[in-house]
């Protein structure tokens, strides 16, 4: 929608509503990545969201290398820092089990991929680690008659990217890259964008770059895509899509 229409009153609400806040739901597991273009729209993202969640229930991620100096005082403490040091850094395993959003920029999403903090990853080690006390069980420990169960949900269950008309491509790709579990057969996750198209495109200062498509944004592709297997009257939300690969 245009600017000023609620987009992102709309989305802090549908957080709201993904999270069990509006029906108090306490069995409610969801956990939420949030992303945004910009430092600048993140930081309003999280200041948003004190309104509906304590302040241990949200986590800002910056990059190690980002000055604190330009981080505003009322987002420090939804940061965490190396102890006795301004440097931003990752918060412990304990720390992540009470987040129910994670706030970052779209490119800093890779901090999360490097750090094996994805869908794919934690899966994988819980399974292993099933596997592991399954077949070996060295120390002889008991797990009732129901064997041993592990949680199959997946640790993001949501992705929202806000300005994801301003994205580009690659950007939206490395929160996408955080929450996508490519085995089949695994729960999936639910991934929202929300922005306008028809309004600013993502910057981009390379012609060569702008020329094979990176001047368009994820969004702009996907709604220029043909729609009728979604039983719409015309062919194209946005037109055809005239871009040569």
């Amino acid at each position: 929608g245009p600017a000023g229409t609620g987009k992102t009153k709309t989305l802090i609400a549908a957080i709201a509503e993904v999270l069990g806040l509006l029906k108090k739901d306490d069995t409610n597991k969801n956990r939420v990545l949030l992303c945004a273009p910009s430092h600048a729209a993140a930081d309003v993202l999280t200041e948003r969201l004190t309104a509906i969640l304590r302040r241990d229930e949200i986590f800002r991620m910056y990059n190690s290398s980002r000055p604190p100096v330009t981080v505003p005082g009322k987002i420090l403490p939804f940061t965490v820092t190396i102890p006795g040091t301004d440097t931003f850094t990752l918060p412990s395993p304990e720390g992540w089990q009470k987040f129910r959003v994670v706030v970052c920029t779209c490119m800093d999403a890779h901090i999360l991929y490097r750090a094996q903090i994805t869908n794919y990853a934690i899966r994988t080690k819980r399974y292993c680690f099933v596997s592991y006390l399954r077949s070996n069980n060295p120390i002889g420990l008991d797990f009732g008659g129901g064997g041993i169960r592990y949680g199959k949900e997946p640790f993001f269950t949501h992705l929202f990217v806000d300005e994801a008309g301003q994205a580009t491509e690659p950007e939206v790709l490395c929160p996408m890259s955080v929450v996508l579990d490519p085995v089949p057969g695994e729960q999936k996750v639910e991934i929202a964008l929300i922005g306008d198209p028809r309004q600013l495109s993502p910057r981009i200062y390379s012609e060569k770059a702008a020329l094979h498509g990176l001047g368009r944004s994820f969004m702009e592709r996907i709604l220029k895509r043909p729609v009728e297997c979604i039983g719409r009257g015309e062919s194209h939300i946005l037109g055809p899509d005239t871009l040569k690969s």
